[in-house]
């Protein structure tokens, strides 16, 4: 869930972020989620040695999420498609790969 913050300031300023994924599904999971699921897995024995995958409630597409996104603030947001190649530039270009 995250994982959109970093287009926040877009959103709010100009109603737009960027996404490169097309119409790819993903089940987003809050960091938040994870943290409690890994205290309550750690400190009860009974979960020792067990394997789970932790997941969304559903997958959806970035352009599923942008229409909660408007509903949530009330006004449109747009989401626009991006190249992979130019993610990967972007990417390079920001010094994260």
């Amino acid at each position: 869930m995250q994982n959109i913050f970093s287009a926040a300031q877009n959103i709010a300023k100009e109603g737009v972020f960027y996404q490169g994924m097309g119409e790819a599904k993903l089940a987003m999971l809050d960091v938040r989620d994870i943290a409690d699921t890994a205290v309550k897995v750690l400190l009860d024995p009974s979960y020792a040695g067990k394997t789970y995958t932790l997941t969304g409630p559903e997958s959806i597409s970035w352009f599923t999420a942008t229409k909660a996104f408007s509903a949530a603030l009330g006004r449109p947001v747009k989401c626009i498609p991006v190249r992979p190649e130019n993610v990967a530039e972007s990417i390079r270009k920001n010094g994260l790969g």
